[in-house]
């Protein structure tokens, strides 16, 4: 008997020293999960910017764009002031302009103007050309659209060309105009004086050019 119970005591302290053991070695390996699903072994390499996850924000950003362009509105006309920084009276004047500008030259030439709520800023550059070729302006044949893309609530402006019109001006020259004559107004927050002058000399430029390739 006293035997037996000897046994059962060597037994007890083996088993206990060898359950101490294998807890020590769980803790050292085992992650623990928080509520996000993210273990502490990672969070120690998030904390230490190890493990950084690539591309996560690139594609939420790539999402968002989609959902921009999913949700891109139809024209209200050939101005379409989404950002509403002109007065009712200035966009019936641009129209005009626009219209007119077409039936002497065929060119087609769409305004549009966003604010920081309808589109990502780094989103902008893919604006106008988008919009020419959802909105379907300029003519099919020619490729002679030109889309004047506007954004006061991020301070950007820009013309996209399609290729029928660079045989009239160069990219190069359409980003000159912006900032000899669009930006400098929109400084003084004068927006449509800005718009103005930027389309004025837009036309004036393509105007003279086509006149001498029709020569």
């Amino acid at each position: 008997m006293r035997n037996l119970i000897i046994l059962i005591c060597v037994l007890g302290i083996s088993f206990n020293a060898f359950s101490q053991k294998k807890l020590h070695y769980k803790k050292q390996n085992t992650a623990i999960t928080d509520s996000t699903g993210n273990s502490n072994n990672e969070q120690d390499k998030y904390k230490k910017g190890k493990g950084k996850k690539k591309g996560n924000w690139e594609a939420k950003k790539r999402r968002n764009d989609q959902q921009a362009w999913d949700s891109l509105p139809d024209p209200i006309g050939l101005t379409s002031d989404f950002e509403k920084i002109f007065t009712d009276s200035q966009v019936v004047h641009l129209d005009s302009m626009l219209v007119d500008f077409e039936k002497k030259t065929t060119i087609e030439i769409a305004i549009i103007t966003v604010d920081s709520a309808s589109i990502n800023g780094d989103f902008f550059n893919d604006l106008a050309p988008m919009v020419a070729k959802t909105w379907g302006i300029g003519k099919e044949k020619e490729m002679n659209g030109i889309v004047f893309a506007v954004s006061v609530s991020y301070r950007r402006a820009d013309f996209f060309l399609d290729t029928g019109i660079n045989q009239f001006m160069a990219d190069g020259e359409a980003k000159d105009i912006v900032k000899k004559y669009v930006f400098p107004m929109f400084k003084q927050e004068k927006y449509y004086d800005g718009v103005l002058a930027g389309l004025t000399q837009l036309m004036k430029l393509i105007d003279s050019r086509s006149v001498e390739t029709n020569k």
